[in-house]
């Protein structure tokens, strides 16, 4: 017994090891840097930026994901793109909207410019998705930009004039002085904060790969005393594989706490949801978010939008 538990234990930090040596990879060309960009804030769902890879000069529309941990491209929208080059399969798998298990296929991106920021030999997983859908199912998405190229630098988004500033120092950030910290990351570099909410106390993740407000489990939210009065209805539940239709329980405007400031945001639970995440809905009324990688501090700014 105790060799199969060993044998088991072994594949499994072999599987891992597999993952790390395709993961994460990608190196700044230079250590001080600052690059502003526009970005689309798409129904109100994600917030895509351009990206370019290679030399072309052909922008691919990238989704902002705080709370995915690779990098991905979409083959329907790069497979021809020849500075991209398979680097190995990892047998961990990843699943897609309809539950289905599939093996991570990383690849090579010789040159992905973030601005006019270079990032040489980033890895990316590949995704493939019907690009006949993307109006519906995931729009406008040629990748996502997830923790393995976020954590590289300091994140200003400007929600008033849709803008998004990536920079090596803080110190090089404009117009941030009543910013007010809201969370701190954990060592897998995902910022998460606690939270009040109506008779419950939660920690939730920053995920601004999600369309919600306040997302929880429902067991969780069934602890909240306005429980009763939430509205019970068909959702849609937004995530880096695509879009699920689910049975949502909604409140659509509750009182949150968090670190003694207070906010108005819209709760929606779900027996599918298995954590409690804080979403893109509720960050887009502040005029702008800092998030500090580099440090492991996110902001708020002091007052939201006119």
């Amino acid at each position: 017994m105790k060799k199969i538990i060993l044998s088991a234990s072994l594949l499994l930090l072999f599987s891992a090891c597999n993952v790390f040596k395709y993961s994460g990879r990608g190196d700044l060309a230079v250590a001080n840097f600052k690059t502003e960009m526009p970005f689309q804030l798409l129904k109100d769902m994600a917030i895509a930026i351009p990206v370019k890879i290679g030399t072309s000069a052909t922008s691919f529309f990238f989704h902002f994901d705080t709370h995915a941990a690779e990098s991905a491209y979409n083959a329907g929208s790069l497979s021809d793109n020849r500075h991209i080059t398979f680097l190995g399969t990892s047998s961990l798998k990843i699943s897609t909207t309809s539950g289905e298990k599939i093996d991570r296929q990383y690849y090579n991106a010789d040159s992905v410019y973030i601005g006019n920021v270079l990032v040489t030999n980033a890895s990316l997983l590949r995704i493939n998705e019907n690009r006949d859908k993307k109006d519906t199912v995931y729009p406008n998405m040629d990748g996502i930009l997830g923790l393995s190229l976020l954590r590289k630098g300091i994140w200003k988004i400007d929600f008033e004039n849709n803008t998004l500033t990536f920079a090596s120092s803080m110190d090089s950030l404009q117009d941030v002085s009543d910013k007010i910290k809201f969370a701190e990351s954990s060592v897998f570099d995902i910022f998460s904060t606690k939270v009040q909410l109506n008779g419950l106390t939660e920690k939730v993740s920053v995920d601004f790969g999600t369309n919600a407000g306040i997302f929880l489990p429902l067991e969780d939210m069934q602890k909240m005393n306005s429980f009763g009065k939430a509205e019970v209805k068909q959702s849609s539940k937004k995530t880096a594989a695509g879009i699920s239709s689910e049975t949502g329980y909604r409140l659509p405007d509750e009182r949150v706490s968090i670190n003694g400031h207070t906010f108005n945001v819209r709760v929606i639970g779900s027996k599918n949801q298995t954590e409690a995440v804080i979403g893109l809905s509720f960050f887009k009324q502040f005029r702008y978010v800092i998030l500090d990688y580099l440090n492991g501090i996110m902001y708020i700014s002091g007052t939201t939008k006119a």
